[in-house]
């Protein structure tokens, strides 16, 4: 995120505590007076949380807002963020990463931001946008190919690890994964790379929205454990899901993720706090108990089945 490009206000900046530490970090690195507001267990805004946060910074910065896998959790908020955004020394920034593929915007926003690798698995791309000021980057350079190489031959890696093929170990892709990843997300802006672009262009979106979809159903309508909370009982209309998320109940996410690998089932942990909020009590909340199941157009309904079925039996 090039802030200095975007944003020339009071170095203010409210987030929420539920986040990953890419979208904390820029502002400690330009030096950002940091706070942060609560997010309720159905993941939508504690509106009585953002006020006082934003009070501490007398409405002047920036409020950083996000949805979360896909879901509209923003829209309870709606009316305070509308009511925000009129304030005059107040830049709402909105990180669509999780909700680019739905069919609207939650919310009005000063700055629009996503991370679109992350839905079709490509080794880089990302959206930048104003409804309201002109953006245009000075700094853009070429793409780097030795770092776009290594996350496909991590790519190709972790798909023969994930087809069971002995010869492949975890240890040799997420070292590669790892370092491509916080390349891209804490350098310099680079233009998208070739590769990315074709996928881009030739995606099957239709097919995509619709797995998605789909696979998300299939799990929110089958999965029946007293061990696991759904947050989301059903998959509105024009809603395309990033992942599927669930609490686990009683501290026993680990053993269930320990169940699910044995079945051969990855999942994924959004997020391990970062270790700036990570002394703060509001994180036990959230993190230590939400689980993300993988949804996305790679899994057909019969993955779907195998999954529900593991989370099921788990006891």
């Amino acid at each position: 995120m090039y802030l200095d490009e975007i944003y020339s206000g009071e170095k203010n900046v409210v987030l929420p505590i539920y986040t990953c530490e890419t979208c904390i970090k820029p502002f400690v690195d330009h030096g950002f007076n940091i706070e942060y507001y609560r997010i309720n267990e159905d993941l939508s805004i504690n509106e009585d949380s953002l006020v006082t946060e934003l009070e501490k910074i007398a409405y002047n910065g920036i409020l950083y807002v996000h949805s979360y896998f896909g879901f509209d959790t923003l829209s309870k908020a709606k009316p305070l963020l509308k009511k925000l955004r009129q304030k005059n020394e107040l830049t709402i920034i909105d990180d669509y990463t999780q909700s680019w593929l739905n069919k609207k915007k939650e919310i009005e926003a000063d700055i629009y931001l996503c991370s679109i690798r992350k839905w079709l698995s490509t080794p880089d791309g990302g959206v930048l946008s104003s409804d309201t000021q002109p953006l245009q980057s000075k700094n853009i350079k070429p793409f780097c190919e030795e770092q776009v190489n290594e996350y496909i031959e991590a790519s190709l890696l972790k798909n023969r690890f994930l087809e069971n093929d002995p010869s492949v170990e975890k240890s040799q892709f997420y070292p590669l994964f790892k370092h491509t990843i916080e390349y891209f997300e804490h350098k310099e802006a680079y233009a998208l790379s070739p590769i990315s672009k074709v996928i881009f262009d030739t995606a099957n979106y239709d097919f995509v929205i619709n797995q998605r979809i789909k696979n998300a159903k299939f799990l929110s309508q089958n999965i029946n454990n007293n061990i696991v909370e759904k947050i989301f009982n059903d998959i509105p209309q024009g809603i395309v899901p990033f992942y599927y998320p669930i609490y686990i109940k009683n501290g026993r996410r680990a053993d269930l993720q320990k169940h699910l690998i044995e079945n051969n089932i990855f999942c994924t942990i959004h997020w391990t706090p970062s270790k700036i909020i990570a002394e703060r009590p509001e994180i036990a909340q959230i993190y230590p108990n939400i689980l993300s199941l993988v949804c996305d157009q790679r899994y057909s309904t019969d993955d779907m089945t195998r999954f529900v079925e593991a989370i099921n039996n788990f006891k």
